[in-house]
């Protein structure tokens, strides 16, 4: 059963009451929203909305005529003659005769499109129900279908579309709690996987604090606002949030997923692995993302390859999985491997910040530092604000530049004190880079493999300090490895069939 909101139908109507003729977008200005102009843009955007309300997806009911309109090139059996074409009115009667004037297409899907709008309904729980005409889709309620349709592509390519449709439903209705909602989660991930503009969070922030003090115990506001200050850097304010989430409902997939997500990057591998376990049946590719990283930071690297794997067969153009399952080749000591999947990426224009930052660093293994540096500066053109890539662009710049170290706080990612021991090797301060790598440890941080595979720390391999903090690191994450193994693995085996 379809319904269509006012004006599709109308253009519908016109388009069909024509049949097999071009209707110019004069025309359907005049007999569709009775104006004497409306722009294109509008024009194809209710065709379009219109096409999918039918299930349209290859001119199979009505074409456009470039530069001109549209016209209806599927056969239509005429019930009775055709009354006016101009657009119905509020007046009854007009509405009444519009009604009457219905043709009906020898194409079953149109038949129930119009019959779903205008058809009394009978319920049939009652003997005696009622007549009830179904409501038609409100141009509102189509716009934020259209607008969750895109967010849920999950992609570069749709999720700005996803925001400019969740904005244009609340210019329509400012109070559209569920439109504030999409909205700070597409901006929220515009901003921390497609590269997007970071003071896109002002925006998030604003309408997440909103919606959380308006229903202070939801765990879907809770998650939204740990979503937040995830993105935003906040580690442990995100973790609480979270937390809190859960409390509230125990089930909600999203901040499982987040607070999975954070637990691996403190270091709790095996309580990351438990909450991955509850929602890798969802068959998402982030899920069997994450949990190849754990099982890698573990040190069981025939399982992380399998879910790696696994991942790139779910999403095999997606810059995350990829970057990551490259990053994972190259702490394995795979250049080869890792380059080629980079290569391919980029050749396809779909790079992301960490994808080039990671071929960065082998071009950098393999003795190339000026291609090392113009991929750096492609990432840097890519995520400008990125500390990570600042922190590189601080080495290779060291002897023509003055560098400043990067600064770190107890709340920012573990992983951002590596990059800060980065920066102080730039500027020659080796004790203060190795203390860096200390609060890394003390923070979580369990990628000691990592570190290893980076040419630039290969300096301090004669310090007992540094030694002594990758050994610390090697033993929290044989700690956590145990755990996995024996509380963990077994589970993990039955959920997935290795990749060949």
């Amino acid at each position: 059963m379809i319904a269509l909101p006012p004006l599709s139908y109308k253009f519908l109507l016109v388009l069909v009451s024509a049949r097999g003729q071009v209707v110019s977008t004069d025309q359907l200005a005049e007999k569709v929203w009775q104006k004497s102009y409306v722009s294109d843009e509008t024009i194809s955007q209710r065709a379009s909305l219109l096409r999918k309300a039918l299930a349209d997806t290859a001119d199979s009911y009505f074409e456009a005529i470039r530069g001109t309109g549209y016209r209806w090139v599927a056969d239509v059996v005429l019930l009775s003659s055709p009354a006016s074409v101009t657009a119905p009115s509020a007046d009854s009667r007009q509405m009444a005769k519009v009604h009457k004037a219905l043709l009906a297409v020898a194409v079953v899907a149109i038949i129930a499109a119009l019959l779903a709008a205008y058809v009394v309904q009978r319920t049939p729980a009652s003997t005696a129900a009622s007549s009830k005409p179904s409501q038609p889709l409100s141009d509102h309620d189509l716009l934020l279908q259209k607008a969750k349709s895109y967010a849920a592509q999950f992609n570069a390519a749709a999720n700005p579309h996803a925001i400019q449709l969740f904005r244009d439903v609340l210019a329509l209705d400012p109070g559209s709690d569920s439109a504030k909602f999409g909205l700070a989660v597409a901006l929220l991930h515009q901003v921390s996987k497609f590269n997007g503009d970071p003071t896109l969070l002002q925006e998030a922030e604003q309408l997440s604090a909103n919606l959380l003090a308006a229903q202070p115990d939801s765990a879907r506001r809770l998650w939204l606002r740990a979503f937040y200050f995830d993105v935003l850097g906040q580690i442990n304010q995100a973790i609480a949030l979270y937390e809190q989430a859960l409390v509230q409902d125990g089930h909600l997939t999203e901040a499982k997923g987040g607070l999975a997500y954070l637990y691996r990057q403190k270091g709790r591998l095996h309580e990351a692995l438990h909450l991955n376990m509850d929602i890798v049946g969802t068959e998402l590719h982030y899920q069997f993302l994450q949990v190849a990283e754990c099982l890698a930071l573990a040190g069981l690297t025939k399982q992380a390859r399998e879910w790696h794997q696994r991942a790139y067969q779910l999403a095999p153009d997606s810059a995350v999985v990829i970057a990551a399952l490259a990053r994972f080749e190259l702490t394995e000591g795979k250049d080869e491997a890792a380059a080629k999947l980079l290569t391919a990426l980029h050749n396809k224009g779909m790079g992301s910040a960490q994808s080039y930052e990671i071929a960065a660093i082998l071009a950098l293994r393999q003795q190339q530092p000026q291609q090392a540096l113009a991929l750096l500066q492609q990432a840097a053109s890519l995520r400008p604000e990125s500390e990570y890539t600042e922190a590189w662009l601080s080495w290779f710049l060291r002897d023509t530049q003055q560098q400043q170290p990067l600064q770190v706080s107890v709340e920012d990612w573990p992983d951002l004190w590596v990059y800060r021991a980065i920066s102080l090797l730039a500027s020659q301060q080796r004790q203060q880079a190795i203390e860096a790598l200390q609060l890394a440890q003390r923070s979580g941080y369990l990628d000691y493999r990592f570190i290893q595979q980076l040419p630039l720390f290969h300096q301090l391999d004669g310090e007992a300090a540094y030694q002594s903090t990758l050994q610390a690191m090697a033993r929290a994450a044989d700690s956590e490895r145990a755990k996995i193994e024996i509380y963990v693995l077994p589970k993990l085996n039955g959920l997935i069939v290795p990749a060949k």
